[in-house]
């Protein structure tokens, strides 16, 4: 082994089907200031029970910090691979679970009892790499900000459809400044996190001797997300093939219409004519910044039913 390679390059000779050679290639790239990430938690929870059992539950608070996180750091190709893997900072979570169950009734023959479940969780990045803060990381929770949650999202900012034909308008004022040209987020606007704030399941249980139907409820609350594009192309119209969102029947006609409705005219030459050249060089047209934009964004809290089941159980004799 030469002196001037790490003991910790790993290579391998493989086989080269095209050229009928063999070719020596690299598993990966050493990193010896790597180190492992470190993890400290606390918990402290508390069961409890009251009237022979009828009533019961339990409730835990958790703090869990790691600091060194790995994450992989964007480096000029210069280096042989788009990425290292680095020690990029520390996180915090905390949050708490509790959980209530009630059961009035319990014979031999009948038992009606019924659950609650609630969690909570707040967490918070701290990195000591500055993150690469494009657009696309932006919008797609990707880009953790010092003093915001983690699954943080930006949005551009829509102002509004053109009166004389329709098309999508924003405000990007900001994006060409030194600063904009580093951070996406200055010429976007804070949306919101994709992660719920608060969840809770309700459970419900009834049994007649062999009969037994039980039910269980699900609730997330505090999140958003972005609503699913109109399009599949954000430069033209759905083809014959494709099926277009029902969102167009209230798209902008005619002028005026601007007054009434959020949903743009269909893309021709006019409407897609302005592009927009995002810092990193990508090259996007009005409704691609309207598939991302805070007119686009909702709660994305929900109460879903998980289960309905009857059942019969037959006696043990049989």
């Amino acid at each position: 082994v030469a002196e001037n390679v790490s003991p910790e390059l790993i290579a391998t000779i493989v086989e080269d089907e095209e050229n009928y050679d063999y070719k020596l290639q690299l598993k990966d790239l050493p990193a010896p200031d790597l180190k492992w990430e470190k993890t400290s938690n606390l918990n402290v929870g508390i069961d409890w029970s009251l009237f022979k059992n009828k009533f019961s539950g339990s409730f835990e608070w958790y703090w869990k910090k790691t600091e060194d996180l790995i994450t992989d750091f964007k480096v000029p190709y210069e280096h042989g691979v788009d990425s290292r893997p680095v020690n990029n900072g520390s996180m915090t979570n905390t949050g708490w679970d509790a959980s209530v169950g009630f059961t009035p009734v319990r014979t031999k023959d009948f038992v009606l009892s019924m659950g609650l479940t609630f969690s909570g969780v707040n967490n918070k990045v701290n990195s000591t790499i500055e993150p690469t803060k494009t657009w696309k990381d932006a919008t797609s929770g990707n880009l953790n900000k010092d003093g915001y949650p983690v699954t943080s999202f930006w949005a551009f900012r829509f102002t509004g459809l053109n009166s004389e034909h329709g098309g999508p308008e924003f405000d990007l004022e900001g994006w060409d400044t030194d600063e904009g040209l580093k951070d996406a987020t200055v010429y976007m606007e804070y949306a919101g996190k994709m992660e719920p704030d608060f969840t809770t399941g309700l459970s419900f249980s009834i049994r007649y001797k062999t009969f037994s139907l039980s039910s269980g409820l699900y609730l997330s609350l505090g999140n958003q997300q972005f609503m699913a594009p109109p399009m599949t192309s954000f430069e033209s119209i759905p083809s014959e093939y494709e099926n277009m969102s029902t969102e167009w029947v209230k798209r902008w006609k005619k002028p005026g219409d601007e007054k009434h409705t959020n949903i743009p005219s269909l893309p021709d030459k006019r409407t897609s004519a302005v592009v927009f050249q995002a810092p990193n060089g990508d090259l996007l047209s009005p409704y691609e910044l309207y598939a991302y934009s805070t007119i686009r964004v909702v709660d994305a809290w929900y109460i879903r039913c998980n289960s309905i089941s009857c059942s019969y159980s037959m006696p043990e004799k049989f």
